[in-house]
């Protein structure tokens, strides 16, 4: 009956909102036996309270803090559980133990993985880390289990303890060898502890580093196998002591300068130039301009140069033209009386016209046609080729040049239209004064019968 309730107070709780009140405290205090709606409370007062160290759930079900069980929340939880009321199976046991609060498995030693459940294989002297499982060794051993012990030599190593992975020991100067038991044999140098070759200090060279360079220590480096001087940028000379003449650069300046503006000479460390000739560009002006471009800076665009083919990048000037042009950069037509590739070919003849710089055809002028332009238009045709009809009249002819009709031709027409047109508005015009006027008295009518 009790539980019927709570569930009755519960579902009034979630559908109420006003079953919520909230206390002095801070607290929402609910109505009823009813469980804590999300984001409520829950309060555990008078006969319901929870003791000291519980936790309640709600009105009048308390539970112990997690990690402890019981009727007073004092035993802990044994190790195969956790969480509150130890409620919780723990997976990580009998290899390791549950955190009370997240279940989070705390591996036993020597055991290793995210469940404990990995058995680690170092040896007494190594310690296990419980998420990869591999071994960290104590001072004075190695190896992947800690099995071995180092052999480092007192006085020449640097401390007891070796590399984990390989036992080598760290020597002091003048020692080498895994465990720094044999000494360098290099005059003022040190020696490689793997192998005991010297490893010259500056200045000194040959197997033992016992002999001197005479370099000049400022602008070169002196070689330890051979005693060389190895010059730095800018400097050449058997000591490395002369600077690189005018127009060179580099180690032992043998590097060549660049194309700089105005025969100017780059820098004898990198061979930098402060600008380029035209046709060059890079930082030492040793590379010619991009395909397509010439001049200061490689700005300008080649010119119609034959096939699109790239131009001269200093001049601009084009190694061969297209078909019918001429000049350094193509930009004329082929002299008249030529035609062709280069401009190599005489024309024929053209009487009345001009010779296609591409093709050597000839080009009429208008009212001429044929191969050489000596023939005029035939009648009732004229212009270009003659390739226009004449529009004087049926059966007349014009001007083969400009299609201009005879003037004979144009009179005809010409009278043709007008006079019908006089003679029309003649006879209008009598028509009007001969009505217009008043009758003719007799003197009027004699006068006008003597001048008819």
């Amino acid at each position: 009956m009790k539980l019927l309730v709570q569930s009755l107070a519960t579902a009034l709780c979630c559908l109420l909102p006003l079953c919520a009140n909230l206390d002095p405290a801070g607290r929402n205090v609910l109505w009823f036996d009813c469980l804590c709606c999300p984001g409520h409370v829950a309060v555990c007062e008078g006969e319901q309270a929870c003791l000291k160290d519980e936790l309640c759930v709600y009105p009048g079900v308390c539970r112990c803090p997690p990690g402890f069980y019981g009727a007073h929340c004092k035993t802990r939880c044994p190790g195969e559980f956790w969480a509150s009321d130890c409620r919780q199976l723990c997976p990580c046991y009998p290899n390791g133990r549950c955190h009370a609060v997240t279940g989070e498995c705390s591996c036993n030693i020597n055991r290793w993985g995210p469940l404990c459940q990995n058995s680690c294989k170092c040896a007494r002297h190594g310690h296990c880390d419980a998420t990869h499982g591999n071994c960290s060794c104590d001072e004075g051993w190695w190896s992947s289990t800690c099995a071995k012990p180092c052999q480092c030599m007192t006085g020449s190593s640097v401390r007891p303890s070796c590399e984990q992975s390989t036992g080598r020991c760290q020597c002091h100067k003048g020692f080498w060898g895994l465990k720094c038991a044999l000494t360098c044999n290099c005059y003022r140098s040190p020696c490689s502890q793997r192998t005991g070759v010297c490893e010259c200090e500056e200045g000194w060279w040959g197997p033992n580093c016992d002999r001197r360079c005479n370099c000049d220590s400022t602008h070169s480096q002196c070689d330890p196998s051979s005693g060389n001087c190895l010059c730095h940028t800018g400097y050449k000379g058997d000591y490395c002591n002369l600077q690189c003449e005018a127009g060179t650069y580099g180690s032992g300046c043998r590097m060549r300068c660049g194309h700089c503006k105005d025969n100017q000479y780059c820098s004898p460390t990198d061979g930098g130039c402060a600008a380029c000739a035209p046709g060059w560009n890079g930082t030492r002006c040793d590379s010619p301009c991009p395909s397509g471009f010439y001049g200061d800076g490689c700005k300008l665009t080649c010119p119609r140069c034959r096939k699109k083919e790239p131009c001269d990048p200093q001049t601009g000037y084009c190694w061969r033209c297209d078909t019918g042009w001429t000049g350094q950069r193509c930009e004329k037509p082929c002299p008249s009386g030529t035609y062709g590739d280069a401009c190599a070919f005489q024309c024929n003849p053209c009487l009345n016209g001009n010779c296609n710089q591409v093709t050597g055809k000839c080009i009429c002028e208008p009212g001429f046609h044929g191969e050489s332009c000596n023939i005029t238009c035939p009648t009732l045709h004229f212009g270009p080729n003659c390739s226009s009809v004449c529009e004087c009249g049926e059966g007349v002819g014009c001007n083969p040049i400009n299609g201009a009709c005879p003037q004979s031709s144009q009179g005809a027409v010409i009278a043709g239209v007008l006079v019908p047109l006089f003679i029309f508005l003649l006879l209008v015009v009598l028509c009007c004064v001969c009505c217009g006027e008043a009758p003719l008295d007799s003197k009027d009518r004699s006068v006008s019968s003597l001048l008819l």
